[in-house]
């Protein structure tokens, strides 16, 4: 599945706490390209000479683990889960904040699925930079 697809009633996030803004190519249950647009005017940028100016660094997580979600929600209905929570971040490194303008893309992959923990390793990059990798485990239900 490639192209936009709708999404949002995988999710029960809504706006203003929905992260991902596209999905680029899905494969059901196992792996999701999904995109998020940093915009200017968006309320959650930190500002400040210690601060930076960017999308924060526990949204770039955020945004990770709602495309984690959109993948394993979009399972075979069968094997779909129903809803689920963060169990943990196993590993996770960000580098740095997106600036108002860039374009976020996020790869998750599953790695294992242990009964309804799935873990799934990911990465978002800003064109070809890598900005932040890492290991997530969901309980889905």
């Amino acid at each position: 599945m490639s192209g936009q697809v709708s999404f949002f009633h995988l999710l029960p996030h809504r706006p203003p706490f929905l992260w991902v803004d596209r999905i680029i190519e899905l494969k059901p249950g196992k792996e999701v390209v999904a995109l998020k647009r940093v915009s200017a005017g968006e309320e959650v940028l930190v500002h400040g000479p210690f601060l930076g100016n960017g999308f924060p660094f526990s949204l770039i997580a955020e945004s990770m683990a709602q495309a984690a979600s959109l993948a394993a929600s979009s399972a075979p209905e069968e094997e779909r889960p129903s809803s689920g929570a963060y169990a943990s971040i196993k590993e996770m490194e960000i580098l740095r904040e997106p600036e108002p303008g860039e374009e976020l893309w996020l790869r998750m992959t599953l790695l294992r699925q242990y009964g309804r923990l799935f873990e799934f390793y990911g990465e978002a990059r800003i064109e070809e930079e890598l900005v932040a990798w890492g290991q997530l485990v969901f309980h889905l239900s």
